[in-house]
């Protein structure tokens, strides 16, 4: 299991891990916090709902480069 952290674009990273290691699944934690609380982190310290912005930038990647065999996507709410 890889962990990523303190990178500048985390979405980014996890995305680029995920196509590099070819897993076999991917697992993305969500956050329960409040939506206008996630916009105002978002604003003020750069920081959001990490989960669903690596889903985004991994299905369009996999939609512009299609493959049969990339992993399946789980998004896990805590």
């Amino acid at each position: 299991m890889f962990v990523a952290r303190g990178a500048t674009a985390i979405a980014n990273t996890i995305a680029f891990l995920a196509d590099r290691l070819e897993p076999i699944s991917v697992i993305l934690g969500l956050t329960q916090r409040n939506l206008m609380r996630q916009a105002m982190a978002y604003v003020f310290f750069g920081e959001g709902e990490t989960g669903l912005v690596v889903y985004s930038v991994l299905v369009r990647f996999w939609e512009a480069n299609p493959r049969p065999d990339h992993p399946l996507l789980f998004l896990m709410s805590g």
